[in-house]
C-alpha cells in the first residue's frame, strides 16, 4: 500500500478545522481556538476611513493594558428612524465636528459608536487597532475614567423610549467581543455612564437594561468560548464602579443634556455646568444633539464636509 493519497492527507488536516469553526461550542484551550471564538464573535466595525473622519489634532495614546470597564453611553441625539448605513456615517461625522470643533477636543472622544440601525463604526484614531491587539486607546468618554475604560456610544435618547432592536443585537455583541478581547468578566465589566458621574446617561431606559446585556454576553461567550468568565479571575477591588478609584487623567467626558436647535452654532451657556460634589469626580454635561429634524441633516452634512 503506499498510504493515503495528499488530497486525503488535506482533508484529514483542515475537516477539523472547518467544524470547529462551525460548531457554537468552540474550546477553550489553546490560541488557535482562541483566535476562532474571537473571529465569530467579531461584529463588523466600519473605520474611520469608511465614515470619512477629518485627521485628528493628535495621535491617541495608546496603554499597553486592558480596560477594567466598558462604558455604555448614549448620545442623546433625536431618535432618527434612519437605520442605513449612509446615516450611520453621518452620524460619526457629527460626532467627531461636535467633539473637536465645539468642546475643543483632539478627536471623537469615544471608541466605538452604535448607529440605531446597529451599524458599528470606529470612534477615536487607533481604537480598533489597539483593541485587536488587547490594548487601550485612551479616549474622552468618562471625566477621571478614561485610562481604565473603554467607550460605547449608542445612538439616541433612552430616557423614556425603547432600545432599537437593531442597536441592541449590536451592543450584545460588541460587548461580548471586548470582553473576549480583553478576558474581562461581564458581570463586572459592563457599566452605564452614570456609574462614574452625575448624569442622565445612558438613559433611564437603557440604564435599565444593563443586567440583561451582561447576561446576554454571558451566554454568547459561553456558546463561543466555553466560559463566561474569564480564566483566571481577578481580585475584586471594588463591589460597586461608583467606588472605584479614578485615575489621574483630567480628561472629560461625552454624553448629552443640553440640545440647541443646531449643532454647528452651539452656546457655551447651553450647557449644563459641573455640578460640584463629595463623588471623586463633577458631574459633567453631554454633548449637544445634532438637528431635531433628519431634514436638517443635509444642510450640516454640507458643512462637515
Amino acid at each position: 500500500m503506499l498510504g493515503i493519497g495528499l488530497f486525503d492527507a488535506f482533508l484529514l488536516e483542515t475537516l477539523p478545522a472547518v467544524a470547529a469553526a462551525d460548531s457554537p461550542h468552540l474550546p477553550a484551550g489553546g490560541q488557535d481556538d482562541r483566535r476562532l471564538a474571537l473571529s465569530a464573535l467579531r461584529p463588523r466595525i466600519h473605520t474611520r476611513s469608511e465614515w470619512g473622519a477629518r485627521p485628528p489634532r493628535e495621535r491617541a495614546q495608546i496603554l499597553r493594558r486592558r480596560p477594567r470597564n466598558i462604558v455604555v453611553h448614549h448620545t442623546a441625539t433625536p431618535n432618527y428612524p434612519d437605520e442605513s448605513l449612509q446615516h450611520a456615517y453621518w452620524l460619526s461625522r457629527w460626532i467627531q465636528h461636535h467633539h473637536m470643533r465645539v468642546r475643543g477636543w483632539a478627536d471623537a472622544g469615544q471608541q466605538l459608536t452604535i448607529s440605531r440601525g446597529g451599524h458599528v463604526m470606529e470612534g477615536r484614531n487607533r481604537s480598533l487597532r489597539a483593541i485587536r491587539r488587547g490594548h487601550l486607546v485612551v479616549g474622552a468618554q468618562v471625566r477621571g475614567y478614561n485610562r481604565t475604560t473603554i467607550g460605547i456610544e449608542n445612538e439616541g435618547t433612552y430616557m423614556e423610549d425603547e432600545v432599537p432592536r437593531r442597536l441592541w443585537v449590536s451592543l450584545e455583541r460588541v460587548c461580548a467581543w471586548l470582553c473576549a478581547q480583553y478576558e474581562l468578566d461581564p458581570f463586572r465589566a459592563i457599566v452605564g455612564h452614570r456609574d462614574f458621574a452625575a448624569t442622565d446617561c445612558p438613559g433611564d431606559v437603557l440604564y435599565a437594561m444593563l443586567p440583561d446585556l451582561r447576561r446576554g454576553v454571558a451566554d454568547r461567550l459561553e456558546r463561543s468560548i466555553g466560559r463566561a468568565r474569564p480564566k483566571k479571575p481577578r481580585v475584586r477591588r471594588r463591589a460597586d464602579a461608583r467606588a472605584a478609584r479614578p485615575d489621574t487623567d483630567p480628561a472629560p467626558s461625552t454624553s448629552p443634556t443640553s440640545r440647541p436647535s443646531a449643532p454647528e452654532t452651539p452656546s457655551p451657556s447651553s450647557t449644563r455646568p459641573d455640578a460640584p460634589s463629595a463623588a471623586p469626580e463633577p458631574a459633567v454635561t453631554d454633548p449637544v444633539s445634532p438637528p431635531e429634524a433628519p431634514g436638517d441633516a443635509s444642510s450640516l452634512l454640507d458643512l462637515l464636509e
